[in-house]
Order: structure tokens, then sequence, then C-alpha cells
């Protein structure tokens, strides 16, 4: 519970803000139009995101949208290895 607070008192940048308000226009146009799938989707898309402020943002500290890095094995360019296939 406590990190969720601790997330709602984040700063709000611009993006946040408006995924917030899309999802907002979503879910009430979706209520008002009564296509229930688009209330799920602007509460659980974009809403629910914004507020808890996760998702994809390559300018956070905690970008987790972005591939995972890994090291190659370094080898000598002289050094080639071979498989024979019979």
């Amino acid at each position: 519970m406590n990190t969720v607070i601790q997330k709602l008192k984040e700063p709000w940048g611009l993006m946040r803000l408006i995924r917030l308000l899309f999802g907002v226009y979503v879910a009430v146009d979706g209520y008002m139009t009564q296509k229930w799938m688009f209330i799920g989707l602007g509460l659980v898309v974009f809403m629910l995101p914004a507020i808890l402020n996760v998702g994809c943002n390559p300018l956070s500290k905690t970008a987790s949208c972005s591939p995972a890095t890994t090291t190659a094995k370094q080898t000598d360019p002289d050094e080639v290895e071979f498989e024979e296939i019979k």
C-alpha cells in the first residue's frame, strides 16, 4: 500500500497527464455510448498505468520496455569454430 501512495506522489509529467486524460475520455465516451469494452480499455490500459506511473517511457529511470542487454562472448577473430556435418 505504501508503494502505491509513493507512486501517486511522484512528479506528474506531461505524458502522464495526457495518458490520464485520454483514459478518462475513452472511459466516459464508452459509458455514454454503452460500449463497455471501451470503459475497461480506458481504465486498464490508459488510466491505471498513468496513475501508477508505469509503462513504456524511455526517459524514465526504470524503462522496462527496453530489451534486455546482453554482452556477446568476445572471441578472437582468428579462432573460428567449425562444426562438421556428415
